[in-house]
């Protein structure tokens, strides 16, 4: 049974990776959702229609991060890009230097350098997704 997945519209590189790794490990996926809405993703697992894979930062309390609790290929780091208009105001200028002091703070005070993906699901798995028990 193909694992059911709950995805950001495309451009995202969450999904990319995702659907990369299970490509590589050869196995078969379904999109159960497809959504620009973070919302919507998260109401999507709430109601057990798939997983997805996200950051855990900013994660609802009530959504999972499962780890290799269900038996998923490894996903990788995420690399963070900060893109810039050549010409910027100077404001402009001050709140991307803001942004980029802030999330290399908040990285470095996790001992991290990139973003991590997480398999996230809803209370209980989906039904489709293998566990290891």
């Amino acid at each position: 049974m193909p694992i059911p997945l709950i995805m950001f519209s495309h451009p995202c590189l969450f999904r990319q990776a995702m659907l990369a790794a299970l490509d590589h490990s050869q196995t078969r996926w379904r999109a159960a959702l497809t959504t620009p809405s973070p919302p919507a993703v998260w109401a999507g697992l709430r109601s057990g229609l798939g997983i997805a894979v996200r950051t855990d930062h900013g994660r609802p309390q009530d959504i999972a991060c499962v780890g290799a609790a269900l038996g998923l290929p490894d996903l990788p780091n995420i690399e963070v890009r900060l893109l810039r208009a050549p010409n910027l105001s100077r404001f402009a200028e001050r709140l991307a230097e803001v942004l980029r002091e802030e999330t290399l703070r908040h990285l470095e005070s996790r001992g991290e350098a990139l973003i991590s993906c997480a398999i996230l699901i809803g209370s209980e798995p989906p039904r489709g997704v293998p566990t290891r028990g």
